[in-house]
């Protein structure tokens, strides 16, 4: 079992590359237990995965013998993962920062993703999604399950140089929060429910208070439960968990302003992962 980072790149009808983010990968039984990190630039079309190209561009080994990669984001300087290091337990996870750049915070030379640095020391619950604000310089972190009903609704700041977990805040007690990220445009969040509130999405400003919603997931399309989001302009992306349905992998393209699904795009890494 490993963890794999993907670059994915598009290319506009003038061969300009339009936008650009990575995935992180838990690569065994859990291939799309993912995150999109960081979407750069626009993107020039409401389909932008159709004929994406991706490539591969490093891979390292979880720590824990049941732990899956739940959520990326990114910095100015790191990807960040969580590997959740055993769902059916309370133990610390595993918060790793790789390189993003060829150079370290100081101009200093590095390895593009190499490990920089990693931490065990809190458990973030399932750690489903996360979201990098860059005005406040921290990372929320959504729950989701947990074995400690403590952890029910609750959202987690990490400090995104020490990778310290430095609050829990329960953002709900009818709901947990599967997927997270931060809106530019407000300086809020977007946030999606679980099954408990009907997979729906939210926005919340920068105190965290709901001031949006769009109530129950409005949309029919076949799916187990879903993972992370990724806000990009008046874009954000979702995958849906369709791992063991027999009908492929998918990420799916939104309006924020129209709040509607605009694509469904499968997305195959068959050329780019193996499977160990």
């Amino acid at each position: 079992m490993r963890l794999a980072f993907t670059n994915f790149s598009i290319k506009s009808p003038t061969g300009k590359k339009s936008g650009r983010f990575f995935l992180a990968l838990f690569l065994g039984i859990f291939l799309f237990l993912a995150h999109p990190i960081l979407c750069q630039a626009g993107f020039a079309s409401s389909t932008p995965f159709t004929g994406a190209s991706w490539e591969l561009v490093g891979e390292y080994p979880i720590l824990g013998s049941n732990g899956a990669v739940q959520s990326v984001c990114a910095t100015e300087d790191y990807i960040i993962c969580i590997e959740n290091f055993n769902d059916l337990t309370t133990e610390p996870d595993v918060v790793s920062a790789y390189y993003k750049n060829d150079t370290d915070a100081d101009g200093n030379p590095v390895t593009q993703y190499s490990l920089a640095h990693q931490v065990r020391d809190a458990d973030f619950a399932h750690a489903n999604g996360m979201a990098y604000n860059p005005v406040t310089h921290e990372i929320l972190v959504s729950g989701y399950s947990s074995p400690d009903a403590s952890n029910y609704g609750c959202i987690f700041r990490l400090d995104p140089d020490t990778l310290e977990q430095k609050e829990r805040i329960q953002l709900s007690t009818s709901y947990n929060i599967l997927g997270i990220d931060y809106l530019p445009s407000t300086g809020g969040y977007l946030i999606q429910t679980d099954a408990d509130g009907g997979y729906g999405f939210k926005l919340l400003d920068a105190s965290l208070q709901v001031v949006d919603d769009w109530g129950t997931y409005p949309f029919d399309f076949y799916m187990e439960n879903f993972q992370d989001l990724c806000v990009s302009g008046d874009l954000f992306f979702l995958f849906p968990l369709t791992m063991h349905l027999g009908i492929g992998n998918f990420i799916q393209t939104y309006s924020l302003s129209q709040k509607t699904l605009l694509a469904d795009d499968t997305v195959d890494f068959a050329d780019v992962l193996c499977l160990e």
